[in-house]
């Protein structure tokens, strides 16, 4: 069986604790895969935390895989994370 998942956030906001600033989520995330013998699977993440002004962004991107062989032994598995404030 082959899947697809994919979500969208979608009006996700909120405010700093200490400085009362607004901030916007956005992002989405999606993950395929195969589920029988030699399974694997594939998930892509990107989100932004957008505040207000300047210099309080953060930016997020993450790659992970894993594949498991006809024996069901894991033969590839990463996971590649970068981030950004901006």
């Amino acid at each position: 069986m082959h899947y697809k998942i994919t979500v969208l956030a979608q009006n996700v906001v909120g405010t700093g604790q200490v400085t009362g600033d607004s901030y916007v989520y956005s992002g989405g995330y999606t993950e395929t895969g195969v589920l029988s013998v030699g399974e694997t699977g594939t998930s892509l993440n990107d989100f932004r935390i957008i505040g207000q002004g300047a210099g309080n962004n953060f930016i997020a991107h993450t790659v992970s895989h894993y594949t498991f062989n006809a024996n069901g032994e894991l033969v590839v598995d990463f996971e590649i994370t970068g981030a950004t404030c901006m």
